[in-house]
């Protein structure tokens, strides 16, 4: 154990806390590991053991809030509501925790903005898991007979990118001052009916 008293778990964790307390107060583009180091009371050598560099602690802060995103739409998928709701519910939890963040966090925003831009690991992993949990949630409804038979892939690329407006970063921020989800909710209920024929 470092001389903290801390595991290397705790070290992490208060490091993501101090980070996102100085994104939130002076921006992401202004945190310092040597800052953190400090506040902590380590070295900037021994915060690199944990975070090899800004971009490493930045990514865990963004990272961390898109495991809570997985884990609200897994909780969905994995519900017993009939599948037309859970895919309306699916796509507006998706739009809901990401246009929050713009208007309640942008600096931890901008933050996954450039992950995201940049196709970090843990994005394209998010949009994987995305990926299987829309599959399986298709599968439901092709079995309710909501959409087409013989034709989940598609009914997943159309319902993804048709909603893209509604949860692609750049998009969510553009539109963000919008309240939008009455137009999102008739756009779903318009491909769920093109993809039932």
């Amino acid at each position: 154990m470092p001389r903290t008293g801390l595991t290397p778990q705790e070290i992490r964790k208060k490091a993501v806390e101090i980070t996102v307390n100085k994104m939130r107060l002076l921006g992401f583009d202004k945190v310092r590991l040597t800052d953190i180091a400090h506040e902590m009371g380590i070295s900037h050598a021994a915060l690199y053991n944990h975070f090899p560099s800004k971009e490493a602690l930045l990514d865990t802060v963004s990272e961390l809030w898109l495991a809570d995103i997985d884990d609200t739409l897994a909780k969905i998928t994995e519900s017993d509501m009939p599948p037309d709701e859970m895919i309306h519910l699916w796509f507006l939890a998706l739009h809901r925790m990401k246009r929050e963040r713009v208007l309640t966090d942008i600096e931890l925003f901008k933050a996954f903005d450039v992950a995201s831009a940049n196709m970090r690991p843990f994005i394209s992993a998010h949009l994987n898991n995305m990926k299987q949990m829309l599959e399986k949630i298709i599968k439901k409804a092709a079995y309710a007979g909501i959409i087409a038979a013989g034709h989940e892939e598609t009914a997943m690329h159309v319902l993804f990118e048709g909603t893209m407006s509604f949860h692609h970063p750049n998009l969510v921020a553009e539109f963000s001052e919008r309240d939008r989800e009455n137009k999102l909710e008739v756009l779903i209920d318009t491909l769920l009916k093109g993809l039932a024929q």
